[in-house]
């Protein structure tokens, strides 16, 4: 969620898939995905879940 002082109130969630790579003593972002809506991250997370779930050889 983000503060929206116009608003005076949190906007909707938001969603966002990072990846960081360690450099000397800190990380670093590397890459970065954001996801659009509630209803993307549902289904990244169930698409992510069956590939895992799945025997090795089939996904």
């Amino acid at each position: 969620m983000q503060w929206d002082p116009k608003k005076d109130a949190y906007g909707p969630d938001r969603y966002a898939i990072r990846r960081y790579k360690k450099s000397g003593d800190t990380y670093r972002v590397q890459s970065k995905f954001a996801i659009s809506s509630r209803d993307q991250a549902k289904k990244i997370i169930d698409g992510l879940s069956a590939w895992i779930e799945a025997p090795e050889g089939e996904a």
